[in-house]
């Protein structure tokens, strides 16, 4: 490919790589989820955790949006990342949004990611699950 993701196509391709082995609840979350560049607000909407097979000791769904600012020339970046928001399992459907601790736009190229994992509430005590969830590229901006 001449221009990489500079290109519509590139763009694409970037989105849709598996990161790890995709899930129909990563899915069936980005499907709900819209971001906006211009407040680098992830909108999330009507999503129900409670459709999708989980495993029996996780109590939670974590997300975490962060933004990427790439570099390709000097191979330099920046990521800027949003606290945790967890989805109690069972509680039905939910909307959130989600903001990185520091918006900034990008000077190179920006790309949206977000991550999911699962997790085991008790208490106060929060254990994560060893293999994420999901990783997933949601736009990327040149």
């Amino acid at each position: 490919m001449r221009y990489g993701i500079q290109t519509a196509k590139g763009r694409q391709l970037i989105k849709r790589y598996p990161f790890v082995p995709e899930q129909d609840l990563v899915v069936g979350f980005c499907d709900q989820a819209t971001f906006y560049w211009s407040t680098q607000q992830l909108d999330v909407s009507d999503f129900n955790p409670d459709l999708y097979k989980v495993p029996k000791t996780a109590t939670h769904i974590g997300v975490t949006l962060g933004v990427l600012d790439f570099d390709f020339e000097s191979l330099e970046s920046s990521l800027s990342v949003s606290p945790v928001h967890f989805l109690e399992l069972g509680g039905g459907v939910t909307s959130f949004s989600l903001t990185p601790d520091q918006v900034a736009v990008p000077e190179h190229v920006g790309f949206v990611v977000l991550g999911l994992r699962y997790y085991e509430i008790i208490e106060t005590e929060v254990y994560a699950f060893k293999q994420p969830l999901g990783i997933r590229v949601l736009d990327v901006l040149v």
